[in-house]
């Protein structure tokens, strides 16, 4: 609960549906190598007799000088990749929320539009009400349609976790021998919104096709229906308008799916990442190697020779120097890069993603209340979609 007055300090201890499960190598590499850099600090150091002071403290690891000056050279640069990933990140979330939601909006209008427009009068009423049942399941099967392709065909996530077809292996098949995409049972199941004949007709095309084939089909029964509606140019006006939009929502989340990060870029951004993350524990080990001098006897520093004589030696503060600093910037740069990866496509199954099935599932329960309460004779159309079909409409 943000809004807890402890929220600052409880949120930081939180671990499921959190970067930190994904950059957990990533850590385990960099104490790696901060134990590695420190043990070089410590014990690649020797003694060499110099004559009448004793012995001289030879340094043996030793960092070229440009590379801490490299490393904050590229500093910036690395911000910069890390931020404009981020952003493109969370706008394709908070876009993927954005047409989630039209998309469950344009299909209530649609379907308020079909049952409550005013009819003419000598209506031909069965007619109407096999055409607005039909209607209603077909705007099911578009949304269904667009799910599908956006994450278990295009998006190549597979079937929902926890569902039968996704414990027993199974992997999504749009097209050919072995096709399953008919047996998705997410609510509402694909096998009770079509027929045998529809299966056919609808997998002779790919999955991204198959929602403007529906649309297709809507445009039609909505023309036939405006025939019995009392304004039948105000009433197609307002379908066109919806069914035009939700194709374009549908456009919008294929070219989320569809347009990944340029391999160039990637390529840079990781490398940079790596770069800069990773030389930080043997920056920091040469650094501690002018720091920490333990002394062992009497010795002294002679400025003008820039040598230490005598009985002292430098540990490299043992293993205490450069975690804090090496720990901070791998789970800060790599979970802000883990962050961006899950977020990029919205439409999957991770713990972050927007729950298209739940979606369908709204839209679906909204549509059914419409029909419920709007009715051309005295049977309204009752049926649910989550159960086999009581008809064959």
């Amino acid at each position: 609960n943000e809004d807890s007055e402890i929220a600052f300090i409880s949120q930081c201890f939180k671990w499921q549906s959190t970067v930190f499960p994904g950059v957990l190598l990533q850590v385990a590499l960099q104490i790696a190598f901060m134990l590695g850099a420190s043990a070089c600090a410590k014990y690649l150091i020797s003694y060499s007799n110099t004559d009448g002071a004793g012995k001289e403290l030879v340094r043996r690891f030793s960092l070229p000088a440009d590379v801490a000056a490299g490393q904050k050279a590229i500093t910036l640069f690395v911000a910069v990749l890390v931020v404009f990933y981020s952003k493109n990140s969370y706008s394709n979330f908070v876009e993927g929320r954005k047409i989630l939601g039209g998309m469950c909006n344009n299909c209530r209008e649609m379907c308020q539009n079909v049952f409550t427009s005013p009819l003419k009068d000598g209506a031909d009423i069965p007619k109407v009400e096999y055409l607005r049942k039909v209607i209603r399941r077909k705007l099911n099967l578009m949304m269904v349609f667009i799910r599908q392709h956006a994450r278990e065909g295009e998006g190549g996530n597979g079937f929902a976790p926890g569902s039968q077809l996704e414990a027993s292996g199974a992997e999504f098949k749009a097209q050919g021998e072995g096709m399953n995409w008919m047996m998705d049972a997410v609510a509402p199941p694909v096998y009770n919104l079509v027929s045998k004949e529809e299966v056919a007709m609808y997998s002779a095309k790919g999955t991204g096709m198959r929602p403007a084939m529906v649309q297709a089909e809507l445009n039609l029964l909505a023309g036939e229906l405006s025939k019995e509606m009392r304004y039948p140019g105000h009433f197609m006006d307002l379908w066109l308008q919806n069914s035009e939009d939700t194709m374009n929502l549908f456009k919008s989340m294929f070219r989320i799916i569809s347009t990944p990060i340029p391999m160039p870029y990637k390529h840079m951004l990781y490398v940079v990442i790596f770069l800069y993350v990773f030389l930080i524990p043997w920056i920091q080990a040469d650094s501690s190697i002018s720091n920490g001098w333990e002394d062992m006897g009497p010795s002294y520093y002679d400025d003008d020779t820039n040598v230490r004589y005598g009985l002292s030696k430098n540990d490299g503060q043992g293993f205490t120097q450069g975690w804090i600093a090496s720990i901070f910037s791998c789970l800060v740069f790599y979970g802000l890069l883990e962050l961006s990866v899950s977020l990029f496509n919205p439409f999957g199954h991770d713990d972050i993603d927007h729950d298209i099935g739940s979606f369908c599932g709204k839209a679906n329960t909204e549509m059914m209340v419409i029909a419920k309460r709007s009715k051309a004779s005295k049977v309204a159309d009752t049926t649910d979609y989550n159960k086999v079909p009581h008809s064959a409409v």
